[in-house]
């Protein structure tokens, strides 16, 4: 670990840094899956899907940079940690009723993730973490039930 301006023990801000690696993986998951649906998506509703699926994109990314970026600021050498490989699930299809419901998917297990995250954080009594974890579980809630009232 590297020294961090934040006031917790070594093995607090380990824990709490080695927590982000994963989610740092399931953002850049989420996201690739959202732009490889952003790219193939095709059907009536192509165009409100293609900003959708744009903005999950452009969402989720931003929350793996802020993810990355706190585990570095806690003291962690590699943000992703043991992480090796990332594997983005395939498209089910081209059409956008299909990529909504496999994307739905997708974001409920990331949102699951990140509600585990924040109970870690409030465990340990990371403040910043708590605040930064409920900001991003707030936008992803979101943009899942945005997602989601495509699937009939």
């Amino acid at each position: 670990m590297f020294p961090s301006p934040t006031p917790k023990s070594e093995a607090i801000r380990s824990q709490a840094a080695a927590m982000y690696a994963p989610l740092v993986v399931a953002c850049v998951t989420v996201s690739l899956f959202a732009q490889r649906a952003h790219w193939a998506v095709r059907g009536p509703a192509f165009g409100p899907l293609h900003a959708l699926f744009g903005d999950v994109y452009d969402g989720v990314s931003a929350a793996a940079d802020r993810f990355a970026e706190r585990a570095a600021t806690l003291g962690a050498a590699d943000p992703l940690g043991a992480a090796e490989t990332i594997a983005v699930p395939p498209l089910p299809s081209t059409d956008g009723l299909m990529v909504c419901a496999a994307l739905a998917e997708v974001l409920d297990a990331f949102v699951v993730a990140l509600h585990t995250a924040y109970d870690r954080s409030e465990e340990m009594r990371l403040v910043a973490d708590c605040n930064a974890l409920q900001s991003v579980i707030e936008d992803v809630e979101k943009i899942g039930w945005m997602v989601r009232s495509h699937v009939v």
